[in-house]
């Protein structure tokens, strides 16, 4: 007979989601699924707004990522107006997005995905935290929060606010970079790549610890990686979107437009998230967006720090790399790329320019655009009327890419943990879908300390044991 184990609480992720594993009559695990239990309703609210103003609108999706809706919306109103932003627009958006990029890195692996890690999977939950992290190595806690708030910083300066930015509106953003914000900023980013080079070093030792390498040898997830490329290159912001096959194949180069043709986004009735899989042949295959899978997609690494490690990474883990804990590896490699970058930028005499718009001359049509948010690719698609207001929206975020990932790495998981201990058990399924970095509600995160779970074995449609975990 049958069992179903529930974990109704997920910590350390933006948003609530809920964990079943399902047993078969032998009681070995059968599936796993993660369960969005959160209903937005973005893309229905929006209809009748006035579509110029949805880069503002839409950087309410999220508070820990805004900056990617803001800027995905700006490049689909680009598109809607036929509006061509000047090199000193284009600049400032990508600056905006490597600003969040490390600042969400940052945050992942020392305060969410981080301490699974640091302090270990068989830690006390109440421990397992960011605090947790402070008490144990206080020196180390404090580099990885200054490096954190200074990505925070950046963004803030260059979006206009310290969340739910509103710098960027159709055809470009809506001021000019001031020289004496231009050199604070490239201070920033300095400070940020020492930061960036001394948490690279850090994390690799911690990825040689017990918990990383036995998570290493379970969590071995072969699939599509989807990311995006200009010319070959990773582009957190500018580019096309690649598709890499498990063998390490590229079998399809898009541009954002054509999107509907290979990404298929799935309703299921048991979760509000809509899963997204890549078409091939006329099959959906399984696929992963994020870090790791922009590291897989890649060629090379743009600038040369990042392209080092890109390197070494490769060296120890081939390409593609498909050990789910990789995640974490990839995160810091990309966030060196994002700190080079921003020195280049602000180097740049260009990114003072007044020109900075190309201004709205008409009525919207069909707008499409997209960018890498810190979790994987995020498209935003609007349809204007003949008013100016928005007829349809459509958003397909990155966790759409990486959920049926998240699914079979929490199988994977729970088939290596099941029969141990209620408590590894529990983390270790919590650690699976953390991997990922999922954003679910897009605003929410867990209080820190507070971490209570509780499992329910069914059988036979019957409660036969309750595990729960209050703090």
């Amino acid at each position: 007979m049958t069992q179903t184990i529930k974990v109704p609480v997920v910590t350390r992720i933006e948003g609530h989601a809920t964990i079943s594993v399902d047993l078969d009559d032998a009681g070995k695990v059968k599936d796993a699924t993660m369960h969005v239990i959160e209903l937005r309703g973005f893309e229905k609210n929006l209809i009748g707004m006035e579509m110029s103003k949805m880069p503002q609108m839409t950087a309410r999706i999220c508070g820990v990522c805004p900056t990617s809706h803001l800027i995905t919306s700006g490049k689909a109103l680009d598109m809607a107006y036929g509006l061509t932003p000047p090199p000193a627009g284009k600049m400032l958006r990508e600056l905006m997005n490597l600003s969040q990029a490390i600042f969400s890195h940052a945050l992942h692996f020392f305060a969410l995905g981080g301490p699974d890690l640091i302090l270990g999977i068989d830690s006390p939950p109440e421990k397992r935290n960011l605090f947790g992290i402070v008490e144990a190595a206080p020196a180390e806690a404090k580099k990885a929060l200054r490096l954190r708030t200074l990505g925070s910083k950046m963004n803030e300066i260059l979006t206009g606010r310290f969340t739910h930015g509103i710098a960027v509106v159709a055809g470009g953003v809506c001021y000019v970079l001031e020289e004496d914000k231009r050199k604070q900023l490239l201070e920033y980013a300095k400070e940020a790549l020492e930061l960036s080079k001394w948490a690279m070093e850090f994390g690799k030792t911690v990825m040689q610890g017990k918990d990383p390498k036995d998570l290493m040898s379970i969590m071995d997830l072969e699939c599509y990686n989807v990311g995006t490329v200009n010319q070959g290159k990773l582009d957190l912001t500018y580019g096309t979107i690649r598709v890499m096959d498990p063998k390490g194949n590229i079998v399809q180069d898009f541009e954002t437009k054509d999107w509907k043709k290979y990404l298929k986004e799935n309703a299921r009735p048991d979760t509000y998230i809509k899963g997204t899989m890549f078409e091939h042949n006329g099959e959906l295959k399984l696929t992963r967006g994020n870090s790791l899978a922009r590291l897989n997609v890649c060629d090379a690494m743009p600038t040369p720090l990042a392209q080092k490690e890109l390197e070494l990474f490769r060296k120890n883990y081939g390409r593609p790399a498909h050990k789910s804990i990789l995640h974490h590896y990839a995160r810091l490699i990309e966030m060196i790329y994002a700190c080079e970058r921003a020195i280049e930028l602000l180097q740049n005499p260009e990114i003072t320019s007044k020109n900075v718009r190309d201004p709205i001359k008409g009525l919207p049509g069909i707008g499409i655009g997209h960018v890498e948010a810190p979790r994987g690719t995020l498209i935003h698609e609007y349809e204007g009327d003949k008013h100016g207001r928005v007829k349809y929206a459509n958003f397909m975020v990155a966790t759409q890419l990486n959920y049926f990932a998240i699914n079979e790495t929490i199988k994977q998981a729970a088939i290596h943990y099941i029969e141990k201990s209620d408590k590894k058990c529990l983390n270790a399924l919590e650690v699976a879908i953390r991997l990922y970095d999922p954003c679910l509600s897009c605003s929410t995160h867990a209080l820190p300390g507070q971490m209570p779970l509780v499992l329910n074995i069914y059988q036979g449609g019957k409660l036969i044991r309750k595990v729960e975990r209050e703090l």
